[in-house]
């Protein structure tokens, strides 16, 4: 009797698990990737140039604007550049 009370607690915790992580998996999957966008300013120069690189029209379809961040590698080095 004791072993059948074990498996109904095995079990009802193993439902209850998969029913968790079912609910988990399905909210990652509608997540979209963000919009990367920006502008560069001027588009043209030399290499005394002061080129400014505008970000803010970045988009995310489930988190709003302000939390998102761009972050830029100018080396093309693997490392962040920017915070």
């Amino acid at each position: 009797m004791q072993h059948k009370t074990y498996l109904f607690e095995f079990l009802s915790i193993f439902l209850l698990l998969m029913t968790c992580s079912d609910n988990s998996t399905n909210n990652v999957q509608n997540n979209t990737a963000p919009i990367a966008s920006f502008v560069i300013f001027p588009d043209s120069g030399n290499t005394s140039t002061i080129f400014h690189f505008d970000a803010s029209s970045c988009n995310d379809n489930e988190d709003p604007v302000s939390s998102l961040h761009v972050r830029w590698d100018w080396e093309n080095d693997g490392a962040w550049d920017t915070d």
